[in-house]
């Protein structure tokens, strides 16, 4: 199974691989011009649980996504 933006933990980093093909493609312009783009560096800074959304940092800026959102972002490894 792929991991998903939303599987990383707080102070956890990843790169973005891709977007599920279930993803609107207005949702997928919106993430790209954020920063949310493949082959870009995410970390995820704060997890609060109980389904809350959570924060991830790209370049410097912080977001918040909810789980519906962040499951649609295939993640990958950094050594990858």
């Amino acid at each position: 199974m792929t991991k998903t933006l939303w599987d990383l933990q707080a102070g956890e980093q990843g790169r973005v691989k891709g977007f599920r093909s279930v993803l609107e493609d207005a949702y997928r312009v919106r993430l790209m011009e954020l920063g949310f783009h493949p082959g870009e560096d995410v970390v995820c800074t704060l997890v609060t649980g109980m389904g809350a959304p959570r924060l991830y940092r790209v370049h410097h800026a912080v977001y918040s996504l909810d789980d519906q959102v962040a499951t649609q972002i295939e993640m990958e490894s950094e050594d990858a």
